[in-house]
């Protein structure tokens, strides 16, 4: 009679001890496969397979600040205006804001213009680098650093999206004097990423527009601006968080 007491409670003794083994094999597995999620899929909210809208609105960003151009090297930027209304001209100039004193030593040139006017019109300046700038990321804001002399011409950017489409976003009237940072938000028509596509995402720069307002312009009056310190603030994750050993497609 004890003997067969001992073996129904050794019996349930195994059976007890086999439920609880494979129920923490079991949770080490899925700490290990998260582990692994978190590592390749980081910021994404899996669902199965995920939409191009999901992959957006899951993902996290991780915004960063870039520097764009800073007009340190002479010769990288080129101005062109219609003879039509004057004759333009552009340098390389000694200077800086007073906000970037602090990295003078790396940054102390300005790109400056100067425009002479015939007439009134429809006069239009076009600074473009000789090079095309490509922005790492998804760009959110573009800034920079603008001498104004209180004329009510227009200032744009001119950027093109990620299929080589140019587009022009305005930021606003140059009626201020001295430096001044100003900036524009990239709005959100101009396409910078297609989620298949991950090399050539993004923004370049393709140049900056001042649209003159003709009812400023005065014939023989020299007009002067200057420019500084480009920066874009960019989400950057895709780039942070790729995984080492992917394929590059161009080619």
């Amino acid at each position: 009679m004890k003997l067969r007491l001992f073996l129904v409670s050794l019996l349930i003794l195994v059976f007890m001890v086999a439920s609880v083994y494979p129920q923490q094999g079991e949770t080490g597995n899925q700490a290990q496969q998260e582990e692994e999620t978190s590592e390749y899929l980081k910021g994404f909210k899996i669902l199965g397979e995920p939409t191009e809208a999901e992959i957006k609105d899951t993902a996290k960003q991780m915004i960063q600040p870039v520097l764009v151009e800073d007009f340190e090297v002479p010769g990288d930027w080129e101005v062109k205006m219609s003879r039509d209304f004057g004759v333009v001209s552009f340098m390389t100039r000694d200077g800086f804001p007073k906000a970037l004193a602090s990295i003078k030593d790396k940054n102390n040139k300005v790109l400056g213009i100067k425009v002479n006017f015939f007439k009134r019109g429809p006069a239009e300046i076009v600074v473009r680098p000789v090079r095309p700038i490509k922005i790492p990321g998804i760009t959110k804001k573009i800034k920079f650093w603008v001498v104004g002399r209180n004329y009510t011409h227009t200032l744009k950017i001119i950027v093109k999206d990620y299929l080589g489409r140019e587009k022009e976003v305005t930021i606003g009237k140059l009626n201020f004097s001295g430096w001044k940072p100003v900036e524009v938000n990239i709005p959100e028509f101009i396409e910078q990423e297609d989620y298949k596509v991950s090399e050539e995402r993004g923004l370049t720069l393709s140049g900056i527009k001042i649209v003159c307002d003709m009812t400023d312009i005065v014939p023989g009056r020299t007009f002067y601006i200057y420019f500084d310190y480009i920066t874009a603030e960019t989400d950057l994750f895709v780039e942070k968080f790729r995984e080492v050993d992917d394929m590059v497609d161009l080619w």
